[in-house]
């Protein structure tokens, strides 16, 4: 295998599955999600367990959406700098600026919630995910984002061609019974050189059901 940095989330659950204990550096994760289900705190977890090595991107949300959130799930905004939203411009044109600008010298994970929501008038859907993975490799960082599934389960052009052209694929999968929420991540496509520990192939990454909208993991995390 390709001797490459390997980066971490600092979600046990999900590192402890890839052979190397993490994601390899270079590597664009697409994370696929019913519209439901919360993928933001899930990636605010990230956020929290990987500062200050992380930025957390919103085109849907407000800072102070963000920020509230933080505070909801008692994580701290210490590291506030490294958190943009709509506010910043909600196109992938300002996105790539902004990513140009980032100083990643310490930097080794960035965050795109909602990819699907970014406006793609002014740059072609490739050409932002290959300018993306291009970064990565650059950089030696790790690129997360989430593209929403429609209700029956189709994606947008950007979550198509996304999906196309990460190297790892994650999908959350949701259901909601009268008194209970039941959540799954599982692993759907993984960077080349990289596998799955023998011990969970081809078994759920994590799975929690929960009664409340808040669905905790066994590691104190929330996603």
């Amino acid at each position: 295998m390709e001797n490459r940095k390997i980066v971490q989330t600092g979600v046990g659950e999900l590192d402890s599955k890839f052979s190397g204990g993490g994601f390899p550096a270079g590597t664009l994760c697409m994370v696929a999600s019913d519209i439901e289900s919360p993928v933001k705190p899930f990636f605010l977890q990230i956020y929290q367990n990987t500062q200050p090595k992380s930025y957390f991107y919103s085109p849907i949300q407000p800072m102070s959406k963000i920020e509230q959130m933080l505070n909801d799930l008692n994580m701290n905004t210490k590291f506030a700098e490294n958190l943009y939203s709509f506010e910043d411009g909600d196109s992938a044109k300002d996105l790539l600026e902004h990513i140009e600008a980032v100083d990643f010298e310490t930097e080794e994970i960035f965050i795109i919630h909602a990819v699907s929501e970014i406006s793609f008038d002014e740059v072609d859907v490739k050409e932002f995910y290959s300018k993306l993975a291009e970064t990565a490799v650059e950089q030696e960082i790790v690129f997360m984002f989430n593209t929403v599934r429609a209700t029956d389960g189709s994606l947008s052009k950007a979550g198509r061609v996304g999906g196309h052209m990460a190297d790892t694929m994650l999908s959350f999968d949701y259901t909601r019974s009268e008194n209970d929420i039941a959540q799954s991540l599982t692993i759907d496509k993984m960077s080349t050189g990289q596998w799955i520990q023998d011990t969970y192939r081809g078994k759920r990454v994590m799975e929690v059901t929960d009664g409340t909208r808040r669905v905790e993991v066994s590691t104190g995390g929330r996603i």
